[in-house]
């Protein structure tokens, strides 16, 4: 029988794209789920529903021996889920930078971004865990064009490797999940294996695991990538290969007993779409006029970040909002502000975060930082209208607060 190629395993396996596609209309799991009306200059809503980043332009593959490529490309603005993929802006690349704590990411043109993915034989490190596929997605002048190198053989890991190296060249920013703790150890490893140089070394680096565990941590049940992608991006998957079986997926397929090499690829091209699109959600929470807790820690990644223009403006609006922030975010964002001499808006925070939780640690930060400010007048009233609570050292803390704004209201005004 002849062998297929992998363009016609993956031809052959089309059908399953369609199921897909099929399953995602008749599931409810993400209609609730809706983006803003525009996305990093795409605009457009659920009702003018784009075309699906899963019908991409028919893909094409490269046999080189022990090594295939397939490359597909998918045409901007079309959907992931809910969400259009297509190329940051300065402003909205800043954002991603500000939540990944990257800050060398953000003066960077898209085309210079990659996205990658990898599928290994084993989470283990060491020499003896392979990665026999990578997938590596960019921004071109044909669309966001995914590149999946397939190692057909593992004697040919070397010249795989070479192959790279020669095609990722011109790139500066790495973009991943997780990557930091398993992609990239991986990827150095089997290059120094090969006395080649590691890949990617020294580059600016988004992990999206990251940046969206500081953003969704506490309103989501885990930050896994498919639990963002159900939850932020409307995308169930349906039909899909999970990511632990292809290890063994793969050893079938080398030692010729079935063939789920398509199942894989689309896998692992999933997995970048949606750090295509995933990237975009994390930039549009700082445009967007958000309410609740992931706009309260948006504000305060982008204070932290140095982005005072976005972040004075997102935090004076939050607090005018009944809902509360994140437990514990407003004592460290009112410290920040209070050391970059932004008494007033600290105090304002605080005093909203004390009237939605009434907790007295809050209480006494908010009265300290007046009296630090100055403003004996309040710091009276507050001592007088307010108890904290009864339990030491709290009580004498607060009697000796009120003593020193009594005495500092009775000394004479001295005129000028």
């Amino acid at each position: 029988m002849k062998s297929l190629s992998i363009l016609e395993r993956l031809q052959r396996h089309g059908v399953g794209l369609r199921r897909i596609e099929a399953d995602r209309a008749s599931s409810g799991a993400a209609e609730s789920i809706r983006p803003p009306c525009e996305v990093n200059g795409f605009a457009g809503s659920t009702s003018e529903r784009r075309p699906s980043a899963l019908t991409p332009i028919p893909p094409s593959s490269e046999e080189l021996g022990a090594i295939s490529i397939v490359e597909t490309v998918h045409p901007i603005g079309s959907c992931h889920g809910d969400w259009p993929i297509g190329p940051l802006d300065s402003r909205a690349a800043a954002a991603v930078s500000w939540a990944a704590r990257e800050p060398r990411s953000a003066e960077v043109i898209p085309g210079d971004r990659l996205y990658i993915d990898t599928e290994t034989t084993g989470l283990h490190a060491g020499a003896g865990s392979l990665v026999f596929l990578l997938g590596v997605g960019r921004y071109e002048a044909r669309g966001f064009v995914v590149r999946q190198y397939f190692l057909r053989d593992p004697t040919a890991e070397e010249q795989y490797w070479r192959r790279v190296h020669q095609d990722i060249s011109g790139a500066r920013v790495l973009v991943s999940f997780h990557g930091k703790s398993f992609d990239r150890p991986r990827l150095r490893d089997r290059c120094l294996f090969h006395r080649q140089d590691p890949l990617f070394e020294d580059w600016p680096h988004v992990d999206l695991y990251h940046a969206s565990r500081r953003l969704w941590k506490d309103s989501l049940p885990d930050v896994r990538l498919q639990t963002l992608e159900r939850h932020q991006l409307g995308f169930v998957r349906s039909c899909d290969l999970p990511g632990s079986e292809c290890p063994q997926a793969y050893f079938q397929w080398l030692r010729g007993e079935g063939d789920r090499t398509p199942e894989i690829l689309l896998h692992n091209r999933l997995d970048i779409l949606s750090l295509a699109a995933l990237e975009c959600k994390v930039s549009a929470v700082f445009e967007a006029a958000l309410g609740g807790d992931v706009a309260w820690r948006a504000a305060f990644l982008a204070w932290e970040a140095g982005a005072t223009e976005v972040a004075i403006p997102m935090i004076g609006n939050l607090r005018q909002s009944p809902i509360p922030a994140p437990a514990g975010l407003i004592p460290k964002l009112a410290s920040s502000l209070a050391r970059r001499q932004q008494n007033q808006l600290a105090i304002a925070v605080l005093e909203h975060e004390y009237a939605a939780r009434r907790e007295t640690p809050t209480l006494w930060k908010w009265a300290r930082l007046l009296e630090q400010s100055g403003e004996w007048e309040r710091v009276f009233a507050l001592t007088q209208t307010h108890s904290l609570a009864a339990t030491p050292p709290w009580p004498a803390r607060w009697l000796r607060l009120r003593g020193r704004a009594t005495r500092r209201l009775a000394r004479p005004q001295v005129r000028v």
